[in-house]
Formats: structure tokens, C-alpha cells, sequence
């Protein structure tokens, strides 16, 4: 992932904010982590040709304010 932006405003985020995501591994680490942690909610689109999450939604407790998070990779290409 080279570039992080808000989805609302477009404006680049601080890379340091999403380092635990900097590789597709990471993505898949990160849903691993949530259904060993029995995450409130876990919802993954993964890309139909390369496999790859394409879109996570996770919140790991309804009852906690503010501890969701919303991944969204695009632009994504195969590597030769």
C-alpha cells in the first residue's frame, strides 16, 4: 500500500497509523486476529482473481465506542 487516505476527505493519512497493514499478509493477519479474538463483527470482500481482501470491515465489540475499523485496498496488481 503506498497511499492511505480518508475516505471522506481524500487527504493522506500518516503512514505510521497503518504500518500493522503495510502488506497483504498483514491483511490476512489482521482477519486471522480477529475471529481468534471472536470479533463482534468481521465482514471481508476478497478479490476474485488474485484472492487478496479487498475490502475488511471489523469492529471487535458494538459496546466499545470508536474501536472499528474499516480497510479498503484498490490499485492492487500482481506482481511479475
Amino acid at each position: 500500500m503506498l497511499f492511505r487516505s480518508q475516505v471522506d476527505e481524500g487527504t493522506a493519512l500518516d503512514p505510521e497509523f497503518f504500518h500493522f497493514y503495510d502488506t497483504v499478509e498483514d491483511l490476512f493477519d489482521l482477519i486471522e486476529d480477529a475471529i481468534a479474538r471472536d470479533a463482534a463483527v468481521l465482514e471481508v470482500r476478497y478479490d476474485g482473481r488474485l484472492g487478496y481482501p479487498r475490502a475488511i470491515v471489523l469492529d471487535f465489540s458494538v459496546d466499545v465506542a470508536d474501536d472499528e475499523l474499516s480497510v479498503t485496498v484498490s490499485g492492487l496488481v500482481e506482481a511479475s
